[in-house]
């Protein structure tokens, strides 16, 4: 059972490093020499390295060769779809840490951060695949994770009376840098909307934890968060999002079937 359960979290996390590889490529024009993300100026960053590691970095991070690990990030990741390769995983494991260092950091914020938690969790559950407790234990490990991401946001937003009034929600929506369609702008603007948008996704978010208690309930939960997400895509772009939680969802499953 948890081989399935692995094995789907392997190909969506796999799916997202797609995404990403493919994103960063086409974000060249942003990250080349001239761009406002150019190496020249985040390496100063990293002028605390002894010359030799900075040398590595700064051939590393020119943009041929940055541009076209981009692309070999994408390629890998497709073939780790189909053969879920612990080998292939941990090349994965590297592009996103030459990412991190590139970017000083994740550049996408939590989406970046769940990616590379599901890989590192699907990489140590392969490598400790002969010890069924071990193995398992790592798996519940990503559930457990996963599920406080929900709740610590639902905490946030609860102790904040901006939230529960929805003027917090029309602030993102209204007054946010992203490119938010008008449609949505329009829903906004509805003050009962919003505080009732709002008070929704307290109430969702406080209550995940109940997605642990049985298959039905982990169905319900993960599916109002994949329209949860996918509404985040549409109104702020949010893309990744929506696929690095979901390459979660099968640890949250194999938590409420009590495979363990």
């Amino acid at each position: 059972m948890l081989d399935i359960y692995l094995h789907i979290a392997i190909s969506i996390v796999s799916l997202v490093l797609v995404i990403q590889g493919l994103e960063y490529s086409m974000l060249q024009k942003a990250w080349s020499k001239e761009g406002v993300w150019s190496w020249q100026i985040l390496a100063s960053d990293y002028q605390s390295l002894p010359d030799v590691l900075q040398k590595f970095l700064n051939h590393l991070m020119q943009d041929k060769i940055y541009y076209w690990l981009c692309w070999a990030q994408a390629f890998i990741a497709m073939l780790n779809i189909s053969l879920h390769s612990t080998a292939l995983s941990g090349l994965l494991f590297l592009f996103l840490l030459i990412h991190i260092i590139r970017w000083r950091g994740f550049y996408n914020g939590g989406s970046d951060a769940m990616t590379m938690l599901v890989l590192v969790v699907c990489i140590f559950a392969d490598l400790f695949k002969n010890h069924e407790g071990l193995q398992k234990g790592i798996f519940l490990y990503l559930a457990i994770q996963a599920i406080l991401s929900y709740f610590i946001a639902g905490i946030v937003k609860a102790k904040n009376p901006q939230w529960w009034n929805g003027k917090a929600l029309q602030q993102i929506l209204l007054y946010s840098n992203y490119s938010v369609p008008a449609s949505v702008k329009k829903l906004a603007m509805n003050s009962k909307i919003s505080k009732m948008s709002s008070v929704l996704i307290i109430i969702f978010e406080l209550s995940f934890p109940l997605a642990a208690i049985n298959m039905k309930t982990a169905a319900f939960y993960c599916a109002a968060a994949v329209v949860f997400h996918i509404f985040n895509f549409y109104a702020l772009g949010l893309n990744r999002f929506t696929f690095a939680w979901m390459a979660s969802y099968p640890a949250i499953f194999f938590l409420a079937s009590r495979a363990y």
